[in-house]
């Protein structure tokens, strides 16, 4: 059956759909919802990761400033301070190799990348590149995850091909020829849907298939949940 007609899967906070640290891309224009998506993905990954710890760094200091009193928030000039916490965690279990705390997942959230790197310095730019490369390319067995936001997942935000790291990419809203190609360039050809709000296209590593998906919007009681779960991870 074509990709145009077949129903998006519904992601909402109560499947168990993505629910799992892992790294994630996820790409989509001011309003696509992307920065919704990303607060119900650390919430789930929060439920079902008990032991997860939450580093937010949030540069336009907007989608999750609600998170901003707690330790483990970043916005802003500060985000690079939080990439830097967490690389010294990295740093730490690639030194010490100890099992129990590998196992303990550190999630770190980098809400619009593209916008953050652009506005530092070069010097500050390259090393916040390097961080998260390094992170990416080395991090999964240390129970290092990182999540990006980003508008246009353009190369030169990417060193050294870091970006071939995510374990899983979203696009949200309709993209560009040019980033289908280099996100998608073997399913580029069956995105031919006209997305709307929360509606995008999912490619998940070793499933070895493009989803379309949707974003169901929560219910009041469940934002509450979700905020808990978020908060409480942000505290360990």
């Amino acid at each position: 059956m074509p990709m145009k007609y077949v129903l998006p899967k519904l992601f909402d906070f109560a499947s168990y759909y993505l629910h799992d640290a892992i790294n994630m891309l996820v790409v989509g224009a001011t309003g696509t919802g992307k920065s919704y998506f990303l607060k119900m993905l650390l919430a789930k990954m929060a439920l079902h990761n008990p032991n997860a710890s939450i580093t937010i760094c949030d540069f336009k200091k907007n989608s999750f400033s609600q998170f901003e009193e707690l330790e483990n928030f970043y916005g802003y000039t500060e985000s690079p301070k939080g990439i830097r916490a967490v690389y010294k965690e990295f740093c730490k279990r690639l030194i010490a190799n100890d099992d129990e705390r590998n196992n303990q997942s550190k999630m770190l959230l980098i809400d619009e990348y593209g916008a953050l790197l652009s506005s530092a310095d070069k010097r500050e730019a390259e090393e916040i590149k390097a961080m998260v490369a390094e992170m990416l390319f080395m991090g999964r067995s240390l129970g290092i995850r990182v999540i990006i936001g980003i508008q246009r997942a353009d190369a030169e935000f990417f060193k050294s091909g870091a970006r071939d790291q995510f374990r899983a990419v979203l696009a949200l809203g309709n993209i560009s020829k040019e980033q289908k190609q280099m996100l998608f360039a073997d399913y580029k050809d069956k995105m031919t849907d006209n997305n709307g709000l929360g509606e995008g296209y999912l490619y998940i590593d070793g499933k070895q298939c493009l989803e379309r998906i949707k974003v169901v919007k929560a219910s009041s009681y469940e934002e509450d949940l979700m905020n808990g779960y978020i908060e409480n991870a942000m505290s360990r």
